[in-house]
């Protein structure tokens, strides 16, 4: 299957079943080596990425963008189910000339379906309907490069 995209009234939510078992699609969630490796914006390249994977703690991620150069995703983990549940708090620091971002929200719920796992992430607290659309192409572009490190080949 392929990403399910669907705008909501301040997001949008991506569902996606992954050829692999729950716990391999949730460790490419909670190792930063892992999560380097797929998260991001179409064409775009980790430079960096560090978290402290619990409740209260941060992540950082550094990603070279084509075209804007380097963008700094940061955030806050509220809540982590392993291997069933992360929410967390959303932002990209503001490059040179940008207005600051208000916070967004994520949250990701792994369903297992026997050898597969279903992903539904929605991810709300977004202002346009540019955001939405910038948002769904790098969730889907994400999604689409997970499938890449964890379905079996």
């Amino acid at each position: 299957m392929k990403n399910k995209i669907e705008t909501t009234g301040d997001g949008v939510k991506i569902t996606r079943i992954f050829d692999a078992r729950r716990e391999a699609v949730f460790a490419a969630w909670a190792d930063p080596e892992k999560a380097g490796a797929w998260m991001g914006c179409p064409g775009s390249s980790s430079v960096s990425c560090t978290m402290d994977f619990r409740a209260g703690g941060g992540y950082r991620q550094v990603l070279e963008v084509p075209g804007c150069g380097q963008v700094v995703m940061v955030g806050r983990y509220k809540e982590i189910e392993v291997p069933k549940r992360i929410s967390y708090a959303l932002n990209c620091e503001p490059c040179e000339g940008m207005e600051p971002a208000p916070d967004t929200h994520v949250t990701v719920e792994f369903i297992e379906r026997g050898d597969q796992t279903e992903v539904r992430l929605e991810h709300t607290g977004l202002a346009s309907d540019e955001m939405k659309g910038m948002i769904s192409s790098g969730h889907e572009a994400s999604f689409d490069r997970l499938a890449e490190l964890v379905e079996k080949k």
